[in-house]
Order: structure tokens, then C-alpha cells, then sequence
């Protein structure tokens, strides 16, 4: 039961992945200078450290760079998007059926092209399941249950995901939430039904760049290279215009939201330890921009 609680959650992390599939070129070059997917917020009341999660990855990560580990260590407080520790697995398991799945006539064959129908049946045939069983469930559930199963098989595993890492180890620390579980699950019912089929549509499109896709993501995080997460985003968005309408709302509107958290968080005094997905935290409306922006003073580590 606990392993599935921490599987909840990591839904969203296939909306960042699936904006990026398509976009992997030649692994990304490290910086001169070894950094960390980390950064470091001074205040006169405060001390923070800003960690981007990648939420799914492989046991042999750990543990992480000395340097990140300090941190988390000489923090009091945790802060994550979701505190998965008090999701109450009955409410979630139903809140999540509510959003994936048609309760009206609907049904997947009715609700895409058929185009779209006979790409999505071609690959769940290709991992050995039937359409039929999913006959009720919405496209974008779909999509995600197509990639999920992918990354799976490549070792990937939303058990080791760093911020599942970092809430299993929280020990006495309090936890801070930027987010809550209802709200996160709520932003699948902002889909329209063209948007809806077109995560389908691009999710099977990319499948068969999964493997790449995520090295040079991790590659990327590694290296503490910003700038080349950055373009990778950027790219997957161009090669995706009819999404950007849901990437704003997913990505964007939630950064400026989770920045003013993080302000007023800063105002109190303590060390706090952050962990939010590392596609928050780049490009001009990412996180630490929107904090240099307010007039704090960010470091990389």
C-alpha cells in the first residue's frame, strides 16, 4: 500500500516528460565548472537550498553529490510540492478515477480521431494490453500509462524519484507543502477534449525516443546544466504549438504560484531544503528567474 501511494503522484512528472520526448540530441556537454541541479537562497531571516527533481529514476543514483546531501542535512524544513506521507490513499485512489475516467457515454474509440485510435491500439498491443480495457479511460490516462510502462522498463521507477527520495528520509524535519494533492490531480480536468487527444498524440509519437529522452535529461541534471534543460523544454515546445496552452498552465501559472510560496516561506526564519521538479525551475518563467527577479540573491552549487 505504501509503494502505490508514492506511485500517485508521480503522474505529473510524464507531463514534463512528455513535453520533452521528441527533443533528445547529442548528450548535452558539462560546464567548465561541475555544478549541481541545486541552488543556494540567502535572506536575512533565512537559508534555502532549491533542489529540481527528476520524479522517476534508477537505485544506482544514489546516494546523491555530497554537496546536495549536506544540504538536505543541515536543513529544518522540508518543502515539496506534495507531502505524499499524508495523502490518504482511499480519497486519492478515487479522485484520480474521477478525473481518468468517462462516467457519461463517452469512450476513448468516440472521443479521438481515428487515427489516433488505431496508433493508440498499435502500441498497447506492442506492451501486450487490449484497448478494449480501456475503453473508459480518458486519453490523456492512456498516454500516461503508455509511457509509465515505458520508463518502467528502462529501470526507471517513481519509487526513486528525488523527491520521494528526500520525504522517505525526512526523519524530524517539518514538511512543507507548495502544493496539494487535490489541486495537482485537478489540473487534469483543465483538458480540453482536442488537447486531451493530442497528449495522446504526441505521447505515442515520441515513445520510441523514451530511452534518449531521458538520458539527455538526466545527463543534463547531472551536470547541473541549466541552460541545456532549458532548451530541451524549449524545443519540445515548439515541436508541440498545440500544447503550449497546457504547458502554460501546468508549468507557468504554477511558478509564479509556488514562487510567492517560496517568498513568504523566506521570511521566516530556518534552513529549508526545497524540492520541486527541475522543469520549474528554468527559463525566464521558472522559479529561480522569478526569485532574482523579486530581488534574491541565488547561487548555483
Amino acid at each position: 500500500m505504501k509503494r502505490l501511494k508514492y506511485c500517485l503522484l508521480p503522474l505529473l512528472y510524464l507531463i514534463l516528460f512528455v513535453i520533452l520526448a521528441g527533443v533528445a540530441g547529442p548528450a548535452p556537454h558539462a560546464p567548465q565548472k561541475q555544478q549541481n541541479f541545486l541552488w543556494k537562497v540567502i535572506t536575512p531571516n533565512s537559508t534555502a537550498y532549491i533542489l529540481g527533481s527528476i520524479h522517476l529514476m534508477k537505485p544506482e543514483m544514489y546516494p546523491l553529490n555530497p554537496a546536495i546531501e549536506t544540504a538536505f542535512k543541515s536543513a529544518d524544513s522540508l518543502v515539496v510540492e506534495v507531502n505524499l506521507n499524508n495523502v490518504d490513499m482511499a480519497k486519492a485512489a478515487n479522485m484520480i478515477a474521477s478525473s481518468a475516467i468517462y462516467t457519461d457515454s463517452r469512450t476513448l474509440k468516440s472521443a479521438v480521431s481515428e487515427s489516433t485510435y488505431r496508433q493508440t491500439e498499435s502500441k498497447l498491443r506492442e506492451i501486450g494490453m487490449d484497448i478494449n480495457i480501456f475503453q473508459k479511460t480518458k486519453p490523456w490516462m492512456v498516454a500516461m500509462t503508455l509511457t509509465d510502462i515505458s520508463l518502467r522498463k528502462l529501470g526507471f521507477d517513481p519509487m526513486h524519484g528525488i523527491d520521494i527520495y528526500f520525504l522517505k528520509k525526512s526523519g524530524t524535519k517539518k514538511i512543507i507543502e507548495l502544493e496539494s494533492f487535490d489541486f495537482q490531480i485537478s489540473l487534469f480536468n483543465t483538458f480540453s477534449d482536442r488537447e486531451d487527444e493530442l497528449f495522446l498524440m504526441y505521447t505515442i509519437k515520441d515513445l520510441d525516443n523514451v530511452s534518449n529522452d531521458m538520458n539527455s535529461l538526466i545527463t543534463a541534471w547531472k551536470a547541473g546544466d541549466a541552460a541545456t534543460l532549458e532548451r530541451l523544454i524549449a524545443s519540445g515546445i515548439q515541436d508541440a504549438p498545440e500544447l503550449q496552452q497546457v504547458y502554460r498552465r501546468l508549468f507557468t501559472e504554477r511558478n509564479f504560484s509556488m514562487t510567492s510560496k517560496i517568498e513568504s516561506i523566506l521570511k521566516n526564519r530556518g534552513t529549508y531544503f526545497i524540492v520541486v521538479g527541475a522543469g520549474h525551475l528554468v527559463g525566464k518563467s521558472g522559479i529561480i528567474n522569478l526569485l532574482q527577479k523579486k530581488g534574491f540573491k541565488v547561487q548555483q552549487m
